[in-house]
């Protein structure tokens, strides 16, 4: 996929994702899984922090609708287990049909 496709599919999850929370209340947490093994993406740091466009997106929407948002690293193998089980509220990880 090429890079303006992946752009635009991460900036459209972003759009729904503003829907579909703003209606959160300010106490109330969203727990996000990202797949943090597609630098530059998202990825973890040395020092153990998650980074990359990925991570600054969903960081800047929950900024945006004035939400707390807690990001985990959860691998893709297990990203929709998670996010079935509770575990997580919404995948933060670009995902595609393929």
């Amino acid at each position: 996929m090429n890079m303006l496709k992946m752009l635009s599919s991460t900036v459209v999850a972003a759009v729904v994702s503003v829907a579909a929370f703003s209606s959160a209340s300010a106490d109330e947490t969203i727990k996000i899984g990202i797949d943090a093994a597609y630098k530059p993406y998202a990825y973890v740091e040395a020092n153990g922090e998650l980074a990359g466009f990925e991570i600054d997106l969903i960081k800047a929407v929950c900024a945006e609708i004035k939400a707390n948002c807690e990001l985990s690293n959860v691998p893709w193998d297990g990203i929709f287990t998670a996010l079935e089980t509770g575990t997580i509220d919404m995948i933060g990880t670009t995902v595609t049909k393929t």
